[in-house]
């Protein structure tokens, strides 16, 4: 900056004059410009106007490490003839003066200035020389921001008051010029960070983004495959139950029925652990939903207890369950959930029990107003748990050491989804275990209490049972306990006994019992019927294990009005008392609902005649399916896919159509909404259950959706099958009988190559036949015409259409007459159509013309062998 001529100016005036302007340029300074060469110029013009020769600016600091105060030169402004102090040469770089400093700085803290008789300034400043000199303190909010030192060596005249509080004025603007500027620059410095900051929150944001979407898309192809992958295991899973299941109606030797019962129990292991891997995945991926529905508790408990009886009793435990009389009896809530949770703990505790019981406890902790909250407990006397085990029992796959697996088997999922489950319902699972001595797990629920419905003539008689005297005899003390419990909630008189050897004391004129429970097991019980010694107890009830009802009949022809089976359930305890007290017969009644086999389940005959369609493209469902519908007493008439099922409904009315969902041509779903499209053409609006492998999150919604009324999962259950059919036809409208079916029985399709299958099995035929109840060939004739008039057009079709192109058709129809060809035994045919749909389905379409010719040749074949075998077809 230039300085101007001061020369007729007086010396205080030029320097106040100086002073100002160096400050205002310093302050209008724009970021852009070179701040170090401007202040060096302020410097220079204000030491120009004091007459100095040197000016330097100290700036302060404190040593972070030590505490000390330190200093450094941060400008400096000579004359040229003016040599630099060595102390002096490399200014900003290096902080000096650690010792005179100290003393320095009281002194300007105290004085306000340093002169140049100052020592300790003559030392920190390097004065070499005869000089005068001027050091003043910069404060800046009482600390002491730097020093500004000026030089007099051409006049040697000390500074005046007046000059010194110039020059400190201008010491504090510079000082407050700088602390702005690098204010500024921190500023800027901060905003480039954020900017960058900012920029990497972006890039981060954008990162995320990108994979919270890869990862929805790979939960979304997860879920599909496991959909898939449910839909595909369970087809054959179905067939593998379903056969066995029929095939045990059979007569069959003892080692036949072991190893077809082995074949059963590995497919029910099977879907068991493929039901537990899809939960698994559901809850893992919060994909899981609690359903909201009434149910009955104790059934469900019933129930759930029900399916290890059988497990049990092989290990002669004592399996039992204790509801406490204030637990409400109809509730709101997730009924699947609850039962598979308790059954995990039920299954969990009977594996690893060897000796003494398992025991479920159900009790109610706290009721506000509707809401009930549960404490569910299992208890066993099993191998129990050692404390350093229990944190990893609850994961995934997990079991304490390879031992267990190799005894008890099992995959370590039952602990883990029950613990997710229970979360679910906003409580935790709780462990408490002995090693050795048993375990105890225990949850809480909470559920909508709702109003008893208990029917009026329960009701009644339960009230017909009030003050009557009852003996129950049973070696274990919880099921002694148990039912002494339910008959005094009844208002009964119940006493129990261990032994027959403790009842006579029990029996006076105060205690007559009119009905006595005695378990199977109770010693000395054959002798002491032979001997009449229980002719004092009134009708005597058996309690008796599943396993043992060849024991039950004996007993029975010995004096027992009836038996139940344990564990006991209380309906069929109370219908078994009230029919031994108030029946008249001779005893002999048939067994209870609860002694019979769940598996006994086909009705005698449906309870009326209705119309049903069965739409299946699977080979062994369809043949499952069907023989399970004739044994029952149901003829049905079959659809290989959706668009099939959509024509037969607009040609005939149906009651019930049983649909699959996957098919090929038209699926379920769109079927069954085309068929909703129809409306009800013949007057009939048919029911439709969908009867489906799927079995993921929201299939069942899916398929309700659509405009189905009923779900079906399979694997399919006869009693499942038989339980929702008599549901729907009961309440079906008066119609006319059942039309014959038009479409017969099919086989699965071949395996192998189609040049190794045989032209013709007659053991299809003959198989459908019996089953079916046919006492003539007609069927048989039937079937064997429709496929020799039919199929020869079906393969000028399948050629016409691979001359153009057009893969579809022989896809399709090649799928058609696969079944139709296996409902026959046209081995060789059959396996044909199938290698036609494989090749179409992976895009080999090159060898599609030869396989169609193929098929034209085995058809000619096959046609003579049928006519031998069965001459009646041959009359078209």
């Amino acid at each position: 900056m230039e300085s101007g001529s001061y020369s007729s100016i007086p010396s205080n005036v030029r320097l106040w004059r100086a002073t100002t302007e160096a400050i205002q340029h310093l302050i209008a300074l724009r970021g852009e410009q070179d701040l170090s060469r401007e202040v060096v110029g302020a410097l220079g013009a204000v030491a120009k106007a004091a007459a100095a020769d040197r000016v330097v600016l100290f700036e302060n600091a404190f040593d972070m490490k030590t505490g000390d105060l330190l200093t450094r030169i941060t400008f400096e402004w000579t004359r040229e003839s003016v040599r630099p102090s060595p102390r002096m040469s490399v200014p900003g770089e290096d902080w000096t003066l650690r010792d005179a400093f100290r003393l320095w700085h009281n002194q300007l803290v105290r004085g306000g200035s340093a002169q140049d008789d100052s020592l300790a300034a003559q030392l920190v400043l390097g004065c070499d020389g005869p000089a005068r000199l001027c050091a003043l303190p910069l404060l800046m909010d009482g600390f002491l921001w730097g020093v500004l030192r000026i030089d007099r060596f051409s006049e040697g005249k000390p500074f005046d008051a007046e000059e010194l509080a110039v020059l400190a004025s201008f010491g504090a603007g510079l000082a407050n010029t700088l602390l702005r500027d690098r204010a500024q620059q921190e500023l800027k410095r901060s905003n480039a960070m954020f900017a960058e900051l900012n920029r990497q929150l972006e890039e981060a944001n954008h990162h995320a983004t990108e994979l919270a979407k890869q990862a929805q898309a790979a939960a979304q192809a997860k879920s599909r495959f496991l959909a898939n992958m449910s839909h595909e295991i369970r087809t054959p899973l179905n067939g593998i139950i379903g056969m066995t299941d029929l095939l045990l109606d059979t007569s069959l030797d003892t080692r036949q029925r072991e190893f077809t019962q082995t074949v059963r129990m590995c497919g029910e292991n099977l879907l068991m652990l493929i039901n537990d891997i899809l939960d698994l995945s559901k809850i893992e991926s919060g994909k899981l939903e609690l359903e909201e529905s009434e149910f009955l508790l104790r059934l469900c408990l019933e129930e759930a207890v029900d399916m290890l009886a059988a497990q049990a009793q092989r290990k002669k435990l004592t399996l039992a369950l204790r509801i406490d009389p204030n637990v409400p009896e109809r509730v709101l809530g997730d009924r699947a959930r609850l039962q598979q949770v308790l059954i995990n703990l039920l299954s969990n505790a009977v594996k690893f029990t060897e000796t003494g019981s398992v025991v479920m406890r159900v009790a109610l902790t706290a009721l506000e107003g509707t809401r009930t909250t549960l404490r569910f407990e299992v208890e066993d006397t099993g191998i129990g748990i050692p404390k350093e085990g229990i944190a990893r029992l609850f994961q995934p796959f997990t079991q304490l050491d390879a031992s267990i697996v190799r005894k008890y088997g099992g995959t370590g999922l039952g602990l883990a989804i029950s613990r997710l489950l229970v979360e679910a319902m906003g409580s935790r699972i709780e462990l408490e275990s002995e090693e050795g001595k048993g375990s105890r797990f225990h949850f809480a629920a909470t559920f909508v209490a709702l109003g008893d419905h208990t029917a009026s003539t329960t009701r009644i008689r339960r009230m017909t049972l009030r003050g009557m005297a009852m003996l129950v005899v049973d070696p274990s003390p919880i099921t002694r306990s148990i039912l002494v419990e339910q008959l005094e909630i009844w208002g009964i008189r119940a006493k129990g006994v261990a032994a027959l050897e403790e009842i006579p004391p029990l029996v006076d004129h105060s205690f007559q019992p009119r009905l006595t429970l005695v378990d199977s097991g109770t010693p000395h019980l054959r002798l002491a019927l032979e001997n009449g010694q229980l002719s004092r107890l009134g009708a005597l009830l058996l309690i008796t294990s599943i396993t043992d009802r060849s024991v039950a009949n004996e007993y029975l022809a010995l004096g027992f009005r009836n038996y139940l089976t344990k564990p006991v359930r209380r309906n069929i305890l109370q219908d078994m008392i009230h029919e031994a007290l108030f029946t008249e017969g001779d005893g002999n009644h048939a067994p209870p609902k609860s002694a019979r086999n769940p598996a006994e389940t086909a009705p005698s005959r449906p309870p009326r005649e209705c119309r049903i369609l069965l739409v299946e493209d699977d080979l062994v469902n369809q043949r499952v399916a069907s023989l399970l519908l004739a044994k029952a007493g149901y003829r049905a008439d079959l659809a290989n896919n959706g668009q099939e099922a959509v024509e037969a409904v607009k040609r005939q009315p149906y009651d019930l159509i049983l649909m699959d969902c996957q098919m090929p041509v038209m699926d379920g779903f769109t079927a069954t909404r085309g068929i909703r499209e129809l409306g009800s053409p013949h007057g009939v609006r048919p029911t439709i259950i969908a009867m489906t492998a799927n079995a993921m999150q929201g299939d069942r919604e899916r398929c309700i959706d659509a405009g189905m009324d009923d779900y079906i999962r399979k694997p399919v259950q006869a009693k499942q099958l038989y339980d929702t059919l008599a549901e729907h036809v009961a309440v079906l409208p008066e119609a006319a009988p059942s039309p014959a079916p038009v479409t017969g029985e099919r086989i699965p399709s071949p395996s192998g190559a189609a040049d190794d299958e045989p032209l013709f099995d007659p053991e299809p035929l003959r198989t459908l036949a019996g089953l079916v109840g046919e006492t003539d060939s007609g069927l048989v004739r039937d079937l064997l015409r429709s496929f020799i008039a039919e199929f020869e057009p079906v393969i000028a079709e399948m050629n016409a259409a691979a001359s153009s192109g057009d893969w579809d058709t022989p896809r399709g129809l090649a799928h058609t007459w696969e079944s139709r060809s296996g409902n026959i035994g046209a081995r060789r045919v059959q396996a044909l159509c199938h290698l036609i749909q494989t090749d179409v389905r992976s895009g080999k379409t090159a060898r599609i013309p030869s396989l169609v010719e193929n098929l034209a040749e085995a058809y000619r074949q096959t046609c003579p062998v049928l006519f031998e075998a069965y001459p009646d077809a041959s009359g078209l």
